[in-house]
């Protein structure tokens, strides 16, 4: 069950009034590739891992998380695509609340706005705001060196 070590579940199970057949029904927390790849495909679609874990058949979310940073069978590759792949639904759902006049004009630009948030934190290479500190290939920063020669005025 989850994160609880034997002990703890067995615990949980006698102090709850489980029985041990509840304790280990209900949401899956065993990582399998298609368990893995389901939860990828649905982000892909631009659903969000919270959404995704709302279903009954789908891990708690906290679990699908603890994959990506263990690297599950390298499921941290796929999770991060995925993320990047639902920045484009993100930007179609932009397209889609401006195009739409029927809103509220203001909660319309606070949905406009956290996915345009959303989406420069997620992705900020292809998103984000850009920032040249170095540099471009295209518009270099040219540095010039200028001489100054102070010359003593006559009285």
């Amino acid at each position: 069950m989850g994160f609880y070590p034997q002990y703890a579940r067995e615990q949980l199970v006698s102090n709850s009034g489980w029985g041990a057949d509840m304790a280990e029904s209900g949401r899956p927390s065993i990582y399998t590739l298609e368990l893995a790849a389901e939860v990828c495909r649905r982000m892909e679609a631009g659903e969000s891992v919270r959404s995704i874990c709302r279903s009954e058949d789908m891990p708690d979310e906290a679990t699908v998380r603890l994959w990506a940073r263990e690297n599950r069978e390298g499921f941290s590759a796929q999770y991060a695509m995925a993320s990047e792949t639902r920045m484009d639904c993100l930007a179609d759902e932009i397209l889609e609340i401006a195009d739409d006049r029927s809103g509220d004009p203001a909660r319309d630009r606070l949905r406009l706005d956290s996915r345009k948030w959303l989406m420069s934190k997620v992705a900020p290479k292809r998103w984000g705001d850009r920032t040249i500190h170095m540099g471009d290939p295209d518009a270099p920063l040219v540095v010039e060196k200028v001489v100054v020669e102070f010359v003593k005025a006559k009285d």
